[in-house]
């Protein structure tokens, strides 16, 4: 009998299912459930995390989130003198890890002693560690914040609280992904046509790590970058598209100021809202520092391997500290790891840290595994909203890199959630749905600024609706429904 620290008949938070390998998940999972607890008053609800054939989907409840959500956000957001320490925090961090990624950019990894590899294998790891229990505090304030601010626009219009939440928890700072966008469009308005090939370089050696992922790193090159910077400008200039993205930014500012006078909300729930964009931005920000880390990170990885006689995928499936194990030539049962990449469960609770292999990690899949039967329509969040219904066809994507193919201009995209490199199919689509996700999620906010009407935690789309399948999607009323 598997005792389960999480009811599958509440409801649940999820994260996925998406591609992914376990090391780089690993630290965040390591991190938040033995280091939290020791660094903060309040730890995180326990968390289920299933594998199955290379993708994973983690669970929690999501009351249980919420309420802890909600400390944080009041703790972090709400008061400015630990908002401010706090962020200093992460500016210290960032000074940091720039220092290590300079270091490690300088050595010759061939030429280490096995110590010296070992010990910078320790360094990256303690980065590691550091930067989540900085950074748990947005993600974890997101979802406090979210639910917050709904309650308070609840009392204020009882209809229309959605809809008013979805402007007022729009962050008006850019995403990661836009600034790299928008300093290559600086680079095209400035630099002449002889020296561009030598800026694309600079813009590649900064931004090489922009579409890795939890499954994988792409290190880009310039090449990339001009075939971006063409599409880009295909229809205008690189310096009106440039305004353009600004001109949109300023809008959404307007639109938070504009509906806070019409509601004459209190000044307490200006400050809630303008600390939940915060908490938006903040955990978008963080998310570009996991793929440095990755970037930076894999050079040592795979020096390890190479020493141990591993295959870098094959060192994927470890957990930190096996790594460091195998960074100090310690042994490790290969067959072991690998049993992972199979049907594999984590279980993390308060000092609680669980694995189930094969049979018992089914049984555990199956517990929690949702049903849909004829259901010709969900009903999920908007986060970016049309005035009009949008009609397409659906494309389901679960890997965006490898299906971006079967993805055409104004198909609606649908998956289980999104996260950095969809960027490249969501560009395609003429309305996103996603089974997951809030107004603070990735796909809320890049599909705001793409101005793609996008509606999320629809619980089902990926299991009512198939490639294929011709949609309507009504963010008016928050439905996606098939047409005959």
């Amino acid at each position: 009998m598997i005792k389960l620290p999480i009811d599958p008949r509440r409801e649940l938070w999820r994260w996925g299912p998406i591609k992914l390998k376990v090391l780089y998940m690993a630290y965040f999972m390591e991190d938040i459930w033995h280091g939290v607890p020791k660094c903060y008053q309040w730890p995180w609800p326990p968390i289920i995390f299933i594998f199955n054939r290379g993708y994973g989907v983690g669970m929690m409840d999501y009351r249980a989130l919420k309420a802890v959500g909600d400390k944080y956000f009041r703790r972090y957001f709400l008061n400015p003198k630990n908002f401010a320490r706090h962020w200093v925090r992460y500016e210290s961090w960032i000074s940091d890890y720039e220092s290590f990624a300079d270091q490690v950019n300088a050595l010759k990894l061939r030429e280490l002693s096995n110590q010296a590899l070992a010990k910078l294998y320790h360094e990256f790891r303690q980065l590691n560690y550091d930067f989540w229990l900085i950074v748990h505090v947005p993600e974890m304030a997101n979802w406090g914040g979210e639910a917050m601010l709904l309650r308070a626009l609840r009392q204020i219009d009882p209809l229309r609280a959605e809809t008013h939440l979805e402007v007022l928890a729009a962050p008006t700072k850019p995403s990661f992904f836009q600034e790299e966008e928008m300093e290559l469009l600086r680079l095209a308005a400035k630099t002449t046509r002889a020296n561009l090939p030598e800026a694309l370089r600079e813009h590649a050696r900064r931004y090489a790590w922009i579409l890795n992922s939890y499954a994988g790193n792409r290190r880009l090159g310039p090449t990339y970058f001009l075939v971006k910077l063409r599409e880009l400008t295909r229809e205008r200039s690189a310096a009106r598209v440039l305004q353009s993205i600004k001109i949109r930014l300023n809008a959404i500012a307007y639109r938070k100021r504009a509906l806070a006078r019409q509601l004459r909300i209190s000044p307490q729930v200006r400050r809630m809202a303008e600390m939940l964009g915060e908490a938006v931005f903040w955990h978008d920000d963080r998310k570009g520092y996991i793929w440095r880390l990755q970037h930076t990170g894999d050079p040592i990885l795979r020096e390890i391997a190479r020493r141990q006689g591993w295959n870098f995928e094959e060192l994927l499936w470890c957990l930190p500290e096996e790594v460091a194990r195998l960074a100090l030539g310690h042994s490790l049962n290969k067959k072991d790891v690998l049993r992972r990449r199979g049907d594999y469960v984590m279980i993390y609770g308060q000092r609680i840290g669980r694995e189930h292999y094969g049979a018992a990690a089914k049984k555990i899949c199956a517990m929690y595994k949702t049903k849909t039967t004829g259901q010709q329509e969900v009903k999920g969040l908007v986060v970016s909203r049309s005035l009009k219904l949008v009609r397409g066809t659906v494309r389901l994507v679960r890997d965006p890199l490898r299906e971006v193919g079967k993805m055409w201009k104004g198909d609606i995209l649908v998956a289980a959630m999104t996260s950095p490199e969809y960027i490249v199919v969501m560009r395609k689509a003429a309305a996103i749905v996603t089974d997951h996700g809030g107004m603070t999620s990735h796909a809320a906010v890049v599909s705001r600024e793409l101005g793609v009407p996008c509606i999320v935690n629809t619980k089902h789309a990926t299991s009512v609706f198939k490639d294929g399948d011709l949609v309507e999607v009504d963010t008016k009323n928050s439905i996606v429904r098939k047409l005959s």
